[in-house]
């Protein structure tokens, strides 16, 4: 077995194998009492310190560009003049609460990107240039991809349908490729019963929301990449030049399993949120149309279920007066009409 590490300093750059997660074993301590803007200052200083030898470094007004269930992204313009490390970076540091499993993730992540970046896609990924260990984490620390950040939901700037064509494209890169890099489930309908399961409760005002589900688990047919959490924020479009193609963020969460995943988190982050079923409809034909493959309705109503109740259990938990929202998005779904 590994022994915990306790160190500060890259474990990785850019052209070098990825880590085995299972052979690096760190340790999460607890997170220094600072503002999160001077852990990410010490998360560049350190880094670029590291990668360019130099003792100087400027570094620019650091900003909040994103956030995450477990990560904070923090901006950064690195001054290393007649270096390669002179540019914008932006670099994802762990909230406090982050678990260990966010280590795998990372470096999963990080193996990814470096296959998708050379693949040609009809959207763009970010370039990672070193994984830096801090406080018991893997920090992951990349370009910035240029455009508009940020955004809880679909606008007319950034509407859904160019999240249903990453959702398309994603969907179509072959098992192959990557199946080595990112954890997966034999068919669509063993992802769906490991998110039944997670989302189980004893709650009788959960039992029409389990009994549906587990009338309509997905079919055993086979598995794709699927992103995990196609959301606005993880979407970045240049507004100057719309002929340049979308960024996608945040490839922690990427699973083989169930694409209807992708478009039931594409639906939930409507305003309002696509239920019915002549909306969400709407949704698949322009997934089709895009070269997504065949899903139905009931097969994407299946994942919004289970997002509202992880929502409702996370309230539950966090904060029990939006509890009640959750219920109603759940009795909604369950509606008669909604078929």
């Amino acid at each position: 077995m590994a022994s915990k590490q306790k160190m500060t300093g890259l474990i990785w750059t850019s052209g070098q194998p990825v880590p085995d997660p299972a052979e690096l074993t760190l340790a999460p301590e607890e997170l220094p009492d600072v503002r999160p803007w001077e852990m990410a200052e010490m998360v560049f200083r350190g880094c670029f310190q590291e990668l360019s030898g130099q003792r100087e470094i400027e570094i620019a007004k650091i900003t909040v560009i994103g956030e995450g269930l477990f990560r904070t992204a923090h901006e950064a313009t690195i001054e290393l003049p007649g270096t390669p490390w002179n540019g914008t970076y932006a670099a994802l540091i762990p909230k406090p609460g982050a678990s260990a499993a966010l280590n795998a993730r990372c470096l999963k992540e990080v193996s990814l990107l470096t296959r998708l970046a050379a693949m040609p896609l009809p959207f763009s990924v970010p370039k990672v240039v070193a994984v830096y260990q801090a406080w018991g984490y893997c920090i992951l620390v990349r370009e910035r991809l240029f455009g508009a950040h940020g955004g809880a939901t679909w606008t007319a700037e950034k509407p859904w349908s160019v999240a249903v064509h990453i959702a398309a494209a994603t969907h179509q890169i072959p098992v192959e490729r990557i199946s080595d890099v990112v954890p997966g489930f034999e068919t669509r309908g063993k992802h769906g019963d490991q998110l039944l399961a997670q989302n189980d409760s004893p709650r009788s005002e959960l039992a029409p929301s389990l009994a549906w589900l587990r009338q309509n688990r997905p079919s055993d047919t086979p598995p794709v990449l699927v992103h995990g959490n196609l959301v606005p924020s993880n979407v970045v479009l240049d507004y100057f030049n719309r002929s340049t193609p979308p960024g996608v963020l945040d490839w922690d969460f990427s699973v083989y399993g169930d694409p209807a995943l992708d478009l039931a988190t594409i639906c939930a982050a409507a305003d309002p949120p696509l239920t019915a079923d002549r909306e969400v409809d709407r949704v698949l034909k322009a997934y089709r149309a895009a070269g997504g493959g065949a899903v139905s309705v009931t097969e994407v109503r299946f994942h919004q279920i289970c997002i509202h109740l992880r929502r409702y259990h996370e309230a539950l938990a966090k904060a029990p007066g939006r509890a009640g929202d959750e219920l109603r998005h759940l009795q909604t779904l369950l509606k008669p009409a909604r078929r």
